[in-house]
Formats: structure tokens, sequence, C-alpha cells
């Protein structure tokens, strides 16, 4: 179980942490609204939903791993 934790730490760090947050902003503030001004209005809002998952998300994964790998490491 270590090992797997290891690996998971290593790979999920706060860089990635970072740039899953960076891709979660450019769906909501780049991509969601492009989709609205084309028309595509229940796109737009899947990809404003997706942005937000991804902000709450690279954060809570991220710290779950570190806590996990602190027990099991």
């Amino acid at each position: 179980m270590a090992g797997i934790m290891d690996a998971a730490k290593s790979i999920y760090n706060i860089w990635t942490m970072v740039m899953v947050v960076v891709i979660g902003l450019f769906d909501i503030i780049v991509d969601a609204p492009e989709m609205h001004h084309k028309g595509l209005i229940r796109e737009a809002h899947f990809s404003h939903a997706i942005g937000i998952i991804y902000i709450i998300a690279g954060p809570v994964i991220f710290i779950i791993i570190q806590i996990l790998a602190k027990l099991f490491g």
C-alpha cells in the first residue's frame, strides 16, 4: 500500500493540482462564454459545471492523497 501511495503522491503533486485548477478556470472563463456566444447553451452550462468540478476536485484530491500518503507511507 505504501508503494501505491508514494506513486500517487509523486504523480499528483502540487503542480498537477495547479494545472487541474487552471484547466477549470479556462473552462469557466474562456470555453463556456465562447460556447454561449455560438449558441451552444447546454454545452456552455455543462462546460461551466465541469470547470467548477475541476476547481473543487483538484485541491480535494491533492489533500486526500497527501493525508493517505502520511497515514500509509
